[in-house]
């Protein structure tokens, strides 16, 4: 280095010093007193050189542009010799001040926590200077006291650290194919108590020889998503609002239209959009949880599969592995399937499997059915929808079990197709004689109802005093007519089933006609579980084979529902 460039750096070092403490001027005042507490004691003088002052700096990057834009720059590109900077202007400033020559710059302990950078990206560390990343933290180790090494002190405790692990969060998407590695993280003087496993967090720090070291971590808060004014979706809500339910019939036909008529297997397609559209990121409420039950299992499990991709996140467990947190011999806290699937769903699968094993099946009911996971002792709220299927019950035992079920999910969602094989047969031969044809019965493509439901999540739904009323009502005259069909959570179930039917047709307070649509659905559940009940008129079920038939189908039911509740009342 001849004598020129060493010049260039002393006088670029005295710039950062000037700026640095053009940006610390309103807070020096308090540092030097605070250091002056830490130093100016009764001690002796060998006592006094093993004090230390620890100062955090929140650092933000855009707001310090205002004072220096070389300063900001300086700690992107070298961050250790920006921190290394601030300590030498904190000591600088420290012994001037106190008159105190013997306090030495390693008793100044500096940790910069800057903020996110612009356009942090998904789990992409880079090798040199300043970055930051976002991603989902799946697995952490307990808080640990740690030690670093100094010239002047051999060894000193200077914090908590905690080692962890972030994925990128496309990697628990069902649409995407890539695969992710984690990325390895050391939390330095990060309180173990904000960090939450399957949240979203961006981590700002430095990639060093030991790994990648956190200089700040924080949660991440996601951007309202808004619709596509050219988004097909619009117009065709706009082409059916005469009714308050054909346009909710349409986007649940376009589930699994590749595999099956759009109106079969219309009643659990109805329960996977709706859970869809119960999730919202300014709610603890617990999503619609799905049980699917029919003769057959394989239209459930391709259904939920194509459902899924919609969704933010969808996790499918390993079956045996532990469903809330795993704690290993190692000392890792790793996150459960219900954590990693937040905002999203958790697909479980075929419940037989879970029903015969105790442990996972009951913590999985219980986390259900309380709408909380049990993390250390802590509760955190359900944000995940669990969905899964079981073929129809066969044996009383079964029936039984059946019965707990549904006092958890609240009702199981219907994989008959009713009266439509001859739709479905014709639907398969246009598939295979026609593909373009049969591929042509809308505009709506994946991306559309992907943004849609996901825009949905930013949607604040209220039920007024006439909503609640008849969802009530309904409570009371079938657990009149019916006392051992409704379970106690139903009337939150079908609370609900009416928020999300309200958010699909992007309401923000329920009608009621979305109650309607709700008992409706219930109502065909139930009696399709328990029989119709002989006390009371069977209620006309809203078996459609096409949509134009949507609307007076309901209509009917609501006429039935009118009077199902005035004829309870009186008889009460």
């Amino acid at each position: 280095m001849d004598e020129s460039e060493k010049k260039r750096n002393l006088f670029k070092m005295f710039l950062l010093k000037k700026y640095i403490l053009i940006y610390l001027n309103n807070k020096m005042e308090d540092i030097v007193q605070r250091a002056g507490a830490v130093f100016q004691t009764e001690l002796g003088k060998n006592d006094r050189q093993h004090n230390f002052f620890f100062y955090e700096m929140h650092f933000d990057i855009l707001q310090s542009t205002d004072t220096s834009g070389y300063m900001s720059q300086s700690v992107i590109r070298e961050p250790l010799v920006f921190k290394n900077a601030v300590r030498e202007v904190i000591h600088l400033c420290v012994t001037t001040l106190l008159h105190n020559t013997k306090i030495n710059v390693s008793q100044i302990i500096v940790s910069v926590i800057p903020s996110t950078l612009p356009g942090a990206g998904d789990c992409v560390v880079h090798t040199e200077g300043l970055c930051s990343f976002r991603g989902v933290l799946v697995e952490h180790t307990v808080a640990k006291k740690y030690t670093e090494m100094s010239e002047n002190i051999q060894h000193r405790s200077t914090g908590d650290l905690i080692l962890a692990r972030f994925i990128n969060e496309h990697g628990l998407q069902m649409c995407e194919t890539k695969t992710y590695a984690a990325v390895l993280v050391k939390l330095t003087e990060i309180n173990s108590d904000v960090l939450e496993l399957g949240s979203v967090y961006n981590v700002t720090g430095i990639q060093t020889q030991h790994g990648f070291e956190a200089w700040n971590c924080v949660r991440h808060v996601p951007r309202p998503i808004t619709i596509n004014t050219a988004n097909p979706i619009l117009t065709l809500c706009a082409s059916l609002a005469y009714s308050p339910w054909m346009f909710t019939y349409a986007l649940a036909a376009q589930l699994g239209r590749h595999l099956y008529c759009p109106m079969s297997f219309m009643h659990l397609k109805m329960g996977l959009l709706l859970s869809l559209a119960s999730h919202n990121r300014r709610s603890n409420f617990a999503c619609i949880p799905v049980l699917a039950m029919g003769e057959d299992t394989l239209e459930a499990a391709q259904l939920m599969q194509c459902a899924s991709q919609y969704a933010v996140r969808c996790v499918y467990p390993t079956f045996g592995q532990p469903v809330l947190v795993h704690h290993r011999k190692d000392g890792w806290l790793e996150a459960g399937p219900l954590l990693l699937a937040q905002g999203g769903v958790c697909a479980l699968g075929d419940w037989d499997k879970y029903r015969r094993a105790d442990k996972l099946g009951f913590n999985i009911r219980a986390a259900i059915e309380s709408g909380n996971i049990n993390v250390d002792g802590s509760n955190m709220p359900l944000q995940s929808a669990v969905w899964t299927y079981w073929r129809t019950p066969r044996t009383f035992k079964e029936k039984q079990q059946l019965q707990a079920l549904i006092n958890v999910f609240g009702m199981p969602f219907l994989t008959e197709s009713h009266d439509n094989y001859e739709s479905d047969v014709d639907f398969h031969v246009a598939k295979h004689t026609s593909p373009a044809i049969a591929d042509a019965s809308t505009t709506i493509t994946h991306a559309h109802l992907r943004e849609f439901l996901q825009a949905l999540n930013e949607y604040d739904v209220a039920l007024n005093a006439e909503t609640q009323s008849l969802i009530k009502h309904y409570f009371v005259a079938s657990r009149t007519y019916r006392p051992a069909c409704l379970p106690v959570r139903a009337v939150g179930f079908l609370t609900g089933l009416t928020e999300a039917h309200a958010r699909l047709n992007q309401r923000q307070y329920a009608l009621i006609e979305d109650v309607v649509a709700a008992i409706a659905f219930y109502e065909e559940s139930i009696q399709r579980v328990f029989g119709v009940c002989d006390l009371s008129t069977p209620p006309p079920l809203n078996h459609v084979a096409d949509l134009t038939q949507v609307d007076a189908g309901m209509r009917l039911f609501e006429r039935w529902l009118q009077n199902y509740v005035t004829t309870a009342q009186t008889i009460a």
